[in-house]
């Protein structure tokens, strides 16, 4: 299908550039990836006067561990994540999310910060990076704010970012204590298929959890309430039954061409169980290679 709207095109080589072309530019569009926004050219569901292409930004492309904390640009697709050892070794979770986005194709292409900041409640993304407590970094005219992940999304497809403003990466801590970690994805089949609905969870040798979900609710979420519960805890089926309940109460799935609502609810359930054992398993050194799959 062909793009029928015309628009201008624009692609600066730095930040600053970017933010006064925004600043200048009336009705204009961000292109990173593109994985989305040209679809939604192709379907009509945008017609931008311009489109600001900021994949010449090499700032932009940026994978940078210093101490404890990952910094990925606005330009790492989800094929460098998954192929960075650094990523693989520190931040697992989020690299066995990245694997299950979509095809190797679109896996090339589509950014992980664009994958948030398009706000969709299934982005594969957005799970494990609310688990890692991610901080994202949004620069415009004003100067550069950082924003807590739990705190950026307001709803399906709106977040906090502001008129000629741009997200231009992300922050990820790994805690210093010992943990480890999980991402479950339940989807209609094998292959391209948004998430039906996603678990994240980080164990930790003090008995604390984090866990993120997505595709059960408007946006993804910290299950803060059943980490609260579970926090302190020695993990019993008695307490994994409650905690069940606990995040049942969380989330507000909704029913739509690939689940009902009932059925999320029933598999949130599942995963849950599933991935509090795996993580608890991997934190002793044993437990399912990560990239496998248990769901």
């Amino acid at each position: 299908m062909e793009i029928l709207s015309e628009y201008e095109y624009f692609r600066p080589k730095t930040i600053k550039e970017a933010i006064k072309l925004l600043s200048k530019k009336k009705d204009s569009v961000i292109l990173a990836g593109g994985t989305d926004l040209c679809n939604m050219l192709k379907d009509g569901m945008k017609s931008p006067k311009a489109v600001i292409d900021i994949k010449h930004i090499k700032t932009l492309k940026t994978v940078k561990i210093s101490g404890n904390t990952l910094t990925v640009g606005a330009l790492v697709t989800f094929t460098d994540v998954t192929e960075n050892d650094d990523i693989c070794t520190w931040f697992p979770i989020l690299a066995e999310a990245s694997a299950t986005v979509a095809s190797g194709a679109t896996r090339n292409r589509a950014t992980v910060v664009g994958n948030i900041v398009t706000a969709v409640p299934s982005a594969d993304s957005a799970a494990p990076l609310m688990a890692y407590d991610t901080v994202v970094v949004i620069e415009g005219p004003k100067g550069t704010r950082r924003v807590k992940l739990h705190k950026f999304f307001k709803g399906p497809r709106k977040t906090v970012v502001k008129k000629f403003e741009i997200v231009t990466s992300i922050e990820v801590t790994t805690p210093e204590s010992n943990h480890a970690g999980i991402y479950l994805k339940h989807q209609r089949y094998q292959g391209e298929d948004l998430a039906q609905s996603a678990v994240a969870i980080l164990a930790f040798k003090d008995k604390t959890f984090r866990i993120g979900l997505a595709a059960v609710g408007p946006t993804p979420l910290r299950a803060h309430l059943t980490e609260a519960f579970l926090n302190g805890k020695e993990i019993t089926p008695t307490v994994i039954e409650e905690a069940k309940e606990i995040i049942n109460s969380e989330i507000s799935p909704i029913s739509d061409i690939r689940s009902t609502a009932d059925y999320r609810r029933l598999m949130v359930k599942i995963m849950l169980e599933r991935g509090i054992v795996a993580a608890l398993e991997r934190l002793d050194g044993n437990g399912p290679d990560y990239f496998e799959r248990l769901i």
